[in-house]
């Protein structure tokens, strides 16, 4: 389990860093050791379509977006992810 930490700590430090730029709101402070990340936002219509466009695969509801990258992730996907949400 540490090293699935270790590897997939820097996917989410990246998302935690990126995505505020971009105006989603972060809903757990970074650094935090959760596989999960959650942003709130205002527009999911728009969000759904940009990331199915892309093909990336997250959970996207009425108001907030959860992220979760393990093992089978690496950094080229979460450029990707903010490159198409940009």
């Amino acid at each position: 389990m540490d090293k699935i930490q270790q590897y997939s700590q820097p996917l989410l430090d990246r998302l935690q860093q990126e995505l505020p730029r971009l105006g989603f709101v972060a809903q757990a402070p970074p650094g935090n050791p959760s596989p999960i990340v959650i942003f709130a936002h205002k527009d999911a219509e728009t969000i759904s379509r940009k990331l199915q466009a892309a093909r990336i695969n997250v959970r996207v509801a009425p108001y907030w977006m959860r992220i979760s990258p393990s093992v089978c992730n690496d950094m080229h996907d979460i450029d990707r992810q903010l490159e198409a949400l940009s």
